[in-house]
């Protein structure tokens, strides 16, 4: 498990410098609660989507496993079927903002949010980049898969699944 804590905090490190943007909503825990506040220009935006979530509008900063994720986000990750709504029901358009490539999603109400194809990294921790990006659900397919969002510069499905040893990207969702 070292090994992965210790890459993780490396990627969180040194990716978005490497890529330029700044990644943002972050945690901060208190005693007895855990507070969700917005950092830098991070918000919730909302799509108009019929089930009323919200998504962030930027991905957390770095990579996470499955478990770490769910540690440090829980339920504020999206569900499966809120991952489904936002394919199902958002137009999706394959983009470059500030030299990353991405997906504008855009909500019925017109409002969007950007997801950057930034990558993932494998079991063996090797970052595969290019033009490919996944954030994490928080329900598990299998006991060695989660269900995940999957998108690159031809496709994006809300039915992938990545083993848990992975590390995807996080986007939060409230209601």
């Amino acid at each position: 498990m070292e090994r992965f804590a210790f890459r993780n905090l490396l990627l969180a490190c040194l990716l978005p410098l490497a890529i330029g943007i700044q990644l943002g909503c972050s945690k901060e825990n208190t005693d007895e609660e855990t507070e969700w506040n917005e950092v830098s220009n991070a918000s919730y935006v909302d799509l108009g989507l019929q089930s009323g979530t919200k998504w962030c509008s930027e991905n957390e900063e770095g990579f996470y496993d499955f478990e770490t994720a769910m540690e440090k986000f829980g339920t504020n990750m999206p569900t499966k079927a809120q991952i489904e709504e936002l394919q199902y029901t958002c137009n999706w358009n394959w983009t470059e903002i500030d030299g990353v490539n991405g997906y504008t999603v855009t909500g019925p109400n017109g409002n969007s949010i950007f997801l950057p194809a930034i990558g993932v990294v494998d079991f063996d921790g090797n970052l595969r980049a290019g033009n490919l990006g996944a954030i994490w659900s928080c329900e598990l397919k299998d006991p060695n898969q989660d269900y995940c969002l999957a998108f690159d510069g031809f496709t994006w499905r809300g039915d992938s699944s990545f083993g848990i040893v992975w590390s995807l990207n996080v986007r939060l969702v409230k209601i």
